[in-house]
């Protein structure tokens, strides 16, 4: 009797820890690599297009993180302080250092046909833009360059965590976009061409 009652036993055991087995999920397997992110296809982008969505967010972007801001209180000096602050500065420079490969694509529209300059007397429309270009394109791909490297010098500016060295840099990347703007978008602008030349901005 003794004997029944322990097979007894043991049989009821086993059979509740196969229930709880049962009742756990099955093992998973080795995570699956995450999916590299599909590039963007920017073929089909023109210059105004580009220098909407990406290169003048980030200069605004970057032209505002260190800044002296009055008001009614006085003036307070804005700058990145914390980790997150500083690495969304350098999200933005990165655009900036991106940019030129993707502003001089062999073919690239300078803009869509409806996009009409509202001062032609001053600037450019965009044929002439891409006539400019397409007659001096290793010129251009040079100008396009000064902006990466000045988004570079920003970029150690960003990394050594310097608001004063950063500074500095954005004033070389407005240079180096303005230098651009002056010879293809606004050759004849003769206020901009002097206060280009007053501030040193002109770059041959």
């Amino acid at each position: 009797m003794t004997r029944a009652w322990a097979i007894a036993g043991a049989v009821a055991a086993l059979s509740a820890a196969g229930a709880v087995l049962a009742a756990q999920p099955p093992a998973k397997g080795p995570a699956k690599p995450a999916k590299p992110a599909k590039a963007e296809d920017t073929s089909k982008l023109t210059i105004k297009d580009i220098m909407d969505s990406r290169v003048d967010p980030a200069g605004d972007f970057l032209f505002g993180s260190v800044v002296d801001v009055s008001d009614a209180k006085g003036i307070h000096h804005r700058q990145p302080h914390t980790a997150r602050q500083w690495a969304e500065v350098r999200r933005q420079i990165q655009i900036l250092i991106d940019a030129p490969d993707i502003l001089t694509l062999p073919g690239r529209k300078a803009a869509r046909p409806e996009e009409r300059s509202r001062n032609p007397a001053v600037e450019n429309q965009p044929e002439q833009v891409e006539r400019l270009i397409a007659a001096q394109r290793a010129d251009f791909v040079v100008r396009a360059g000064r902006l990466r490297d000045a988004a570079k010098v920003a970029m150690k500016a960003a990394d050594a965590r310097n608001p004063k060295a950063l500074f500095k840099a954005i004033s070389g990347i407005d240079k180096a976009c303005e230098s651009c703007h002056l010879h293809y978008w606004y050759p004849n602008d003769k206020r901009a061409h002097q206060a280009a030349q007053e501030e040193g901005g002109i770059i041959p």
